[in-house]
Order: C-alpha cells, then structure tokens, then sequence
C-alpha cells in the first residue's frame, strides 16, 4: 500500500498485471480495480482473463499473453491514489504508521542505504574509527562521543551504513544527538532516547569444553535489532523478512512517537511534582500553624502559672506584713525582706507588661 504517486513503464506495468490478481494490485496502488483496468486498456496491455487466478491457484498451467509493441500508446504512467483511498487507507493505520507513510513521504531519498559508505556523518566516521581500535581498559582518558554499536566485524560495514543514513535523516528533522554514560541519546523535542543497535546472537554448543561453566559459546547470526528506550524497559525492531535497511522510516517514526510518549510522561510527571510539593506546603504550613498554636498556649499557661505564683507571693506577704503591724514589732531586715519579695511578685507577674505582650 502506498499513498505516494508512482511512476511505472508500460512493460513494469504488464508485468505486475500478471503476477497478481487486479483487486490487489489496485489497493497496492491506491485506486479502484475498474481504474487500474482502464489505464491497462489505454495502454494495450492484455489482462489475464475469466478464471485466470483461480487456475493459478490450484496449480494448472496458465498461458500469458505477450505484450504487443505499440508506439502508439504511452510508454510511461504515474499513478497517483485517489484523495478517498488515502482518507480510507489512514483511517485503518494506527499513528505510528500513519507516521511512518508520512516520513517516506517527505524524505523518500534520505531514507535509502548505500551500498558503500561515503560522506559519512561526522559521528558515523567517529565510531567506525572506534570500533577498528583493538580492545583496551579504559585509561581515564574522555572517550569519543560514539553510537552504540554491538556487532560482529563482518556485519560492522552494513551496520555503519544503516547507522549512517539513520543519523542523516533524524539529523533533516530536527533531532540531535547526545551521550551520557557511554551511551547515545537521540533527542527529540527535549526528551532524549537512548538508542542501540546490535547483532542477535545464538547459543551452540561448545565442542571444546571441559567445564560446566563454557558448555555453550554464543555465536552471531547477522541479523540485527534495533533497541529504543531505557535497557531495562526498551521496545526494538529486529529484521526478518525484511532487511533493517528497508526500515528507517519505521525506526524513525517508532523514535519519534517514543519521544511524544515521554514528553507527556515528562508532563504528567511535572504535574504530579506539582502537586505533591504544593500539598507538602500545605501540609508544612499547616504543621507550623499547630507548632505556633501549641507554642502560643504553653506561652499562655506560664503566664497563668505566674501569675498565680505573683498572687499567692502578694497574699503571703500581706499575711504577714498585718501579723508584723500587729505585734508592733518591725525590724529594718523584715521591711526589706517584704520590699524585696513585693518586687519579685511584680516581676514575676505577667500583667506588669501586658501592654506589651499582645
């Protein structure tokens, strides 16, 4: 299924007429099977006839007609998809592919590997240059900033080159690269997706072994997988049918919908920070507010408690300034006594400074 305009020579056209039955070819181009007739007509292609498929099917013998030489008609056809199959066609794809389409759209021939790596981008030539130096510990010294790349030395080639047009093409839409931990990022928007490609692996049995510990080797099998996302919870497209470099527009837009996902996971998580912080500040006033009441009446009940200690200070020494008075007997030491004790009544008191208390 397309949804791009195609441009096919009248022998292409034959060919694909008879390989197929017209219903799919039509959908494969984007228009009803009675249009894709009438341009064959057009042109003076034979079509296979009543019963054609079907014989095809159970395996009879069929009969093609030969494609007749005719300078008369077009050599040459595009076919563009009607605007109704496109709306039909993006109405049954989920996001991502209706992403997908449009990347292939818009960049088709940034999206193509080359057979030989050449012009490389600057961060491809710093891996390549990373992964031909022979092993060695790591010497303190800052490593290069470099993609992360796992393969053999025989795939290491064909993974540059995908790696290459990969780079090129997130670079053409606005994405950047960055590296943390030696690890590469791609950043998209303001989130950064750790990115990996590596080589599967399968495990054989070790002929040479003589411990428990090296019965099985792991072997690489060629076939390459593409990892998105954190290492302990990351998605990946791995090739199968069809090759990894046939699936840049899909790894770009499987990236690219990642990025929109964390971005508003990062939102969510912004507003849930939010609102945590702002209900421990309220929580934390609140506190407070009980910290300054529980202060306020412990403040309040010594003043209480002094107060009654002024008072009783007072009557006591009332009590016995009369007894003195009485007996007609008052020393010098007694009369300071009862000023210095009315004096730490008052001082005492709480209501000697109220004024200044509230």
């Amino acid at each position: 299924m397309t949804t791009s305009a195609q441009t096919l020579t009248r022998h292409s056209l034959y060919e694909l007429v008879w390989s197929k039955p017209m219903t799919e070819l039509a959908k494969q181009f984007g228009i009803s099977d009675v249009g894709l007739r009438k341009i064959c007509v057009k042109m003076n292609i034979p079509l296979p006839g009543a019963g054609h498929w079907t014989r095809v099917k159970f395996g009879q013998k069929v009969k093609q007609a030969n494609l007749p030489k005719d300078e008369t008609v077009k050599q040459e056809v595009t076919i563009s998809p009607t605007s109704e199959y496109v709306k039909e066609i993006y109405g049954q794809l989920s996001a991502k592919d209706q992403l997908q389409l449009r990347i292939e759209e818009e960049m088709p021939e940034l999206l193509i590997v080359a057979d030989r790596l050449t012009m490389a981008d600057k961060l491809v030539n710093q891996t390549k240059e990373y992964l031909a130096r022979p092993y060695h510990l790591y010497d303190g010294k800052k490593e290069p900033d470099v993609l992360n790349i796992n393969v053999s030395k025989e795939v290491q080639p064909r993974a540059l080159r995908i790696m290459d047009t990969l780079v090129k093409a997130l670079r053409s839409r606005g994405h950047s690269f960055v590296f943390r931990n030696r690890d590469s990022y791609v950043r998209i928007g303001e989130e950064d997706i750790r990115i990996y490609l590596r080589e599967k692996e399968k495990r054989v049995s070790n002929e040479n072994s003589r411990h428990s510990y090296d019965q099985y080797i792991f072997k690489p099998t060629g076939i390459l997988c593409f990892q998105m996302g954190p290492s302990y919870q990351h998605s990946e497209i791995t090739e199968g049918k069809i090759p990894m470099e046939k699936q840049i527009s899909k790894i770009i837009a499987a990236l690219e919908m990642l990025g929109e996902q964390e971005r508003l996971a990062t939102i969510q998580r912004n507003e849930w920070h939010a609102k945590y912080e702002k209900q421990k500040e309220a929580e934390r006033q609140l506190k407070e507010q009980k910290e300054q009441e529980e202060k306020r009446l412990t403040s309040l009940l010594e003043q209480v408690d002094r107060f009654h200690k002024a008072s009783l200070i007072r009557e006591y020494v009332n009590k016995i300034e009369e007894k003195t008075l009485e007996s007609g007997s008052v020393s010098e030491t007694l009369i300071n006594w009862i000023s210095w004790a009315r004096q730490k009544a008052d001082e005492m008191d709480p209501l000697q400074t109220v004024s200044g208390r509230f």
